[in-house]
């Protein structure tokens, strides 16, 4: 999966994967804005054509009018350069959580839908994540997760839909932190003290690669988006 710079040329392609993003708030996407256009070192990415796509440019103070723009740029990472000027459209969304599910690790089933596989990539980071853990950082992430976030499972296969959206949600703030929480979508106190510890420290437990560097953390963003759009926000 190559690094596209040429999403000047493509067409949002119509996914019902992402149709939910249409509900999305201002600030609820301003993290994948982020994301798509700043790496982690502050920088902004050289790769990225948001920030002059017509579109998003006329509606730079209201994200959720150029939604579209938005999810375009991520469906570039979909596909190879080639592919998306011949198509002028990137990839499903699907494809793209495909590969982020294999490249942090998780064995996938190709037939399985969307919600599935973003549950096994919330899975497997929080399990990277918790093999760097010493012993007592363990048991203080459990003890933590149960007083504060009433969370009693940390084994997914005992998740409750509320436990999943949580979690879903502190991994957001690992990843996002000021942006996650100053989209008012997760507490202010997961800005200071996430359980998970530093986001340097969760890049550097499960991101490879410079496509996976975006694909990842949006990923676990419209995750916890989806859970939230579904079933409401659990910080509440």
């Amino acid at each position: 999966m190559d690094i596209n710079i040429a999403s000047r040329y493509y067409k949002y392609r119509e996914d019902e994967d992402l149709a939910f993003i249409a509900h999305c708030t201002h600030e609820q996407l301003a993290p994948l804005v982020s994301y798509l256009t700043i790496d982690r070192d502050g920088k902004p990415r050289l790769a990225e054509t948001l920030t002059n796509n017509p579109e998003f440019k006329a509606n730079k103070h209201d994200f959720s009018r150029a939604w579209q723009a938005i999810c375009t740029e991520l469906q570039t990472y979909g596909n190879s350069t080639a592919l998306n000027i011949v198509t002028r459209k990137g990839a499903a969304y699907k494809d793209i959580v495909q590969f982020t599910a294999k490249s942090v690790g998780c064995a996938i089933d190709k037939q399985s839908d969307v919600q599935t596989l973003e549950q096994a990539i919330v899975a497997k980071v929080l399990e990277l994540q918790m093999d760097k853990m010493t012993q007592a950082e363990r048991e203080a992430f459990i003890k933590t997760m149960k007083n504060d976030y009433q969370v009693n499972n940390i084994d997914p296969l005992k998740w409750t839909v509320r436990d999943f959206s949580v979690i879903s949600g502190v991994l957001a703030g690992a990843f996002g932190g000021a942006a996650a929480a100053g989209a008012m979508l997760l507490p202010r106190a997961l800005l200071f003290s996430s359980p998970l510890g530093l986001v340097g420290g969760l890049f550097s437990a499960v991101v490879e690669g410079p496509a996976l560097r975006v694909t990842l953390p949006c990923v676990i963003h419209i995750t916890m988006l989806r859970e939230f759009h579904r079933h409401g926000n659990p910080f509440n």
